[in-house]
């Protein structure tokens, strides 16, 4: 794993069938329509903060232009937040918002790393309320490897205060972990995180405790790299990564997935179904890409449920870079509106 390459993925959410009279476009049907050739350009962008539709297919919206890698939402009170991949000096940068549009950096919401960490990379963050307080899951480096930690606050904007140990470790993993998605299914707390090892790079799920800071049992493997096709052919650092697990309105788990190179154009979200939670999991296909949205490289996807409304929250590349290193823009934070069709299939709608 590129140590500047991201992950966050994410959620305390079970989707619900959003109420809607707007036309819904299927994501994989519009990728298979526009064909697979790489954009000769850019999408169009906002230099401004303010939420600046691109050209694409889709009511998706830039809601920061600065960059802002692997964001996850949450909504408390009357306030939004976002908190995304170390970037503009922050460990875990935080922006907010007051309408899901237009988000401010703000600060840092992990401002001292745990102990136990001796790298200075800080990627993928996903925070969630249980009980009393909320819970920061995030991935910090321990000798040059990736772990899982886990950090409280009392509040949304933290700071958040690390815990003792890593909550998942290579040393239990056998292999760099990270991108953690938190989700519940019939009252139980679970995790989906990636491993990424050779082929034995894949998303796995595991159940925690009901303070989220233990694991219950033991890990099942849900998704490999071989059980997903790349549409743009498979890369040297080919990887299935960045779940977000979504339970559709018929009770089908949807599994998103990132996959390809996330320094490139051409990174897209796919995902898989399943019947059953543990799998086995089918892959589906491309669900966000360069050319259904007009926005390179989207990925690092996480979901979002506000009231009625669904989101897909994701990076997109802007300006020049090579490979991770950017020459200016960044991977800038952008939302998109969806809901389901056939009780199942994400699709994104022609308006918000």
């Amino acid at each position: 794993m590129d140590q500047n390459k991201n992950k966050q993925r994410k959620k305390n959410f079970r989707l619900v069938k959003a109420v809607a009279t707007t036309t819904a476009i299927t994501l994989g049907a519009v990728f298979f329509l526009s064909g697979c050739s790489k954009s000769s350009s850019p999408p169009t962008t906002s230099s401004s903060g303010s939420a600046q539709q691109t050209t694409g297919l889709s009511p998706v919206y830039q809601a920061l232009d600065k960059d802002f890698p692997d964001p996850t939402l949450l909504k408390d009170g009357n306030t939004y937040y976002a908190y995304g991949t170390i970037s503009a000096g922050f460990n875990v940068p935080m922006a907010t918002s007051t309408d899901n549009k237009t988000y401010s950096l703000v600060g840092d919401a992990l401002p001292k790393l745990p102990a136990y960490a001796n790298g200075k990379v800080v990627t993928a963050p996903t925070v969630v309320k249980l009980g009393n307080q909320y819970v920061m899951y995030v991935d910090v480096q321990v000798n040059g490897q990736y772990v899982i930690a886990t950090a409280t606050s009392a509040t949304a904007q933290g700071p958040f205060t690390p815990t003792a140990k890593p909550l998942i470790s290579p040393s239990m993993a056998g292999s760099n972990v990270f991108d953690s998605n938190y989700f519940t299914v019939g009252g139980k707390n679970y995790l989906a995180y990636n491993t990424d090892g050779g082929m034995s790079r894949a998303i796995w799920i595991t159940e925690i405790s009901a303070d989220g800071l233990s694991l219950v049992g033991s890990p099942t493997k849900v998704l490999g790299v071989s059980g997903v096709k790349n549409p743009y052919g498979s890369t040297p650092t080919e990887r299935v990564e960045s779940p977000a697990m979504m339970v559709a309105p018929d009770g089908t788990f949807v599994l998103a997935y990132c996959s390809g190179d996330a320094s490139a154009d051409n990174y897209y979200t796919g995902y898989a179904t399943s019947k059953s939670l543990l799998g086995p999991y089918t892959d589906q296909g491309p669900l966000l890409t360069q050319e259904n949205l007009k926005v390179n490289g989207p990925g690092e996807t996480s979901v979002f449920v506000d009231g009625s409304q669904q989101y897909f929250a994701f990076n997109g590349w802007v300006g020049e870079h090579t490979g991770f290193t950017i020459k200016n823009g960044g991977r800038y934070l952008y939302l998109l509106n969806f809901e389901w069709k056939d009780g199942h299939i994400p699709v994104f709608k022609t308006s918000n």
